[in-house]
């Protein structure tokens, strides 16, 4: 009896066999018993590290992540085609951070900063055009003390300068300055001609040149 059991387990079984080894399957599927089963090529990931890879019944296609583009102009792309996906630098694109920007490109992304003299209208030092920052005039001269001692400060957009007050010259003998130069203003020496004379009960101003009674 068990013979006759075990006789029948065995065509039976040979039978499933045939039966399974006729199942054939489009390419992207693979058989799971006895129909076909889409297969996920993206387990393999087969797009690389700057692609994402999507998976589509009975195929799949890549598409670059943020930041990067096809070497060929392609949105979607198999690995079978070679297509590579390069960075892009969006600092091409000189209006990308807007006025007086300076703009930095780096892998996958970029980055915006203001030029020297300007600071940016969120208080941050990096920023990105989605975030509509500007950067806005600094005003040097609210510092009192920028230029040092006898010099007034006149600012500019994205700069300033210094002068020296009247009665005073540059230690440089440049009319104009700035605090990193280290200029100092001196007292302007006076030539014999330019000398005046006071009266004996008057006093004498030598800085500003006049005479009190």
């Amino acid at each position: 009896m068990s013979r006759l059991y075990l006789l029948f387990l065995g065509v039976l079984l040979a039978e499933l066999n045939d039966e399974t080894a006729a199942v054939t399957c489009a390419p992207g599927f693979r058989v799971s018993g006895m129909s076909c089963i889409d297969e996920d090529e993206c387990e393999d990931e087969p797009c690389g590290l700057s692609a994402t890879c999507i998976n589509t019944q009975g195929s799949y296609y890549c598409q670059c992540v943020t930041g990067f583009w096809t070497n060929n102009d392609k949105v979607n792309f198999t690995a079978e085609e070679g297509v590579e996906c390069s960075d892009i630098n969006e600092c091409l694109d000189n209006n990308i951070c807007g006025p007086n920007t300076n703009c930095n490109n780096s892998i996958g992304t970029f980055y915006c900063t203001c030029r020297s003299g300007f600071v940016a209208s969120n208080g941050q030092e990096r920023f990105n055009k989605s975030q509509s920052v500007t950067c806005e005039d600094i005003n040097e001269c609210r510092d009192n003390n920028i230029c040092g001692p006898n010099a007034q400060c006149s600012n500019s957009v994205g700069s300033y300068y210094c002068t020296c007050r009247p009665g005073f010259v540059a230690s440089n003998g440049q009319e104009r300055f700035n605090a990193s130069q280290s200029v100092t203003c001196k007292e302007t020496p006076m030539s014999p001609e330019n000398k005046i004379s006071c009266a004996p009960d008057a006093e004498c101003h030598k800085t500003s040149v006049y005479c009190m009674e």
